[in-house]
């Protein structure tokens, strides 16, 4: 009988860490429950947030990351967040 994955993955180093992306920018139940879930299994979840903006859908597009559609946006501004804590958490 398979096993469900998040205690399989939890007994080892997770190669990776939930993050809650694309949430509406208006506050979600679902994030705090959804983010004590994972806390149970002693996931690391990252603390950086990922909205769901516009510049988004307009960098795509344009063929261009967020990052180098709108460098100076919040949507830009959080994948950069993310990417330094990932980075972190790498070494």
């Amino acid at each position: 009988m398979p096993q469900p994955a998040v205690p399989s993955i939890s007994s080892k180093r997770p190669a990776f860490a939930p993050c809650s992306s694309y949430r509406p920018a208006r506050s979600d139940p679902l994030k705090s429950e959804t983010r004590t879930v994972l806390a149970e299994y002693g996931l690391p979840i990252a603390p950086v947030e990922i909205i769901d903006r516009r510049a988004f859908a307009r960098a795509v597009a344009t063929g261009r990351a967020v990052t180098e559609f709108e460098s100076d946006g919040k949507a830009a501004t959080e994948i950069r967040a993310l990417w330094a804590w990932l980075k972190e958490q790498m070494q």
